[in-house]
């Protein structure tokens, strides 16, 4: 019998200021402070656990916000979407791709040394860095919108027996400076993941 599992689930990401990094050691009151509260996003997840074990999540990127539908990754640094410019090897829809504007990164940009390649080598996405807004949910039910570099890929290769997952990209939670965290300053992240 093959069980097939599909739990909603909770990603709780708490980003903690690198002002306090050192007192969440000696004391989780410090952390807690009106001065200094960590910010916790709150990401429902959907998963497929069997065969693949492919966790996704839904964010909002752009003004006016549209929603896309990533895989998450914490062996990937760089997040990145399929992107209509035109592209090449897309597995989603023209419509559910996302629509870049003059918001491309020059070459020239500090943020483009951090990029580390390849990441899998049997696939690849090739494609521009571009910045623009997320829209990050906090538990308190209010919104942060920071600016973030992420990658357009235009090109995709995808040699594999299994297809793959129904997502526009990978939202990469790696440790590198080109990640999601690193871009928000992050010093500790945790990640629980919840039965909701």
């Amino acid at each position: 019998m093959i069980l097939r599992l599909s739990l909603p689930l909770n990603l709780l990401l708490f980003i903690v200021p690198q002002s306090i990094q050192g007192s969440i050691f000696k004391t989780f009151s410090n952390t807690l402070s009106p001065k200094y509260p960590p910010y916790s996003f709150v990401f429902p997840l959907s998963s497929n656990v069997f065969p693949l074990g492919y966790y996704s999540v839904s964010l909002q990127i752009g003004n006016p916000t549209k929603d896309f539908t990533f895989d998450v990754d914490t062996g990937s640094d760089l997040t990145w979407v399929q992107c209509d410019a035109p592209c090449s090897g897309c597995t989603v829809p023209t419509e559910l791709q996302y629509k870049p504007k003059s918001n491309t990164v020059p070459c020239s940009d500090s943020i483009c040394s951090a990029l580390h390649w390849p990441q899998k080598p049997e696939c690849s996405s090739m494609g521009a860095l571009v910045v623009d807004q997320f829209s990050l949910k906090l538990l308190d039910s209010s919104s942060f919108v920071p600016r973030l570099a992420f990658g357009c890929g235009y090109d995709q290769h995808y040699p594999s027996a299994h297809p793959p997952p129904a997502t526009v990209g990978v939202l990469g939670l790696g440790k590198g400076k080109i990640s999601i965290l690193a871009q928000l300053v992050s010093a500790r992240l945790e990640m629980c993941l919840v039965i909701a």
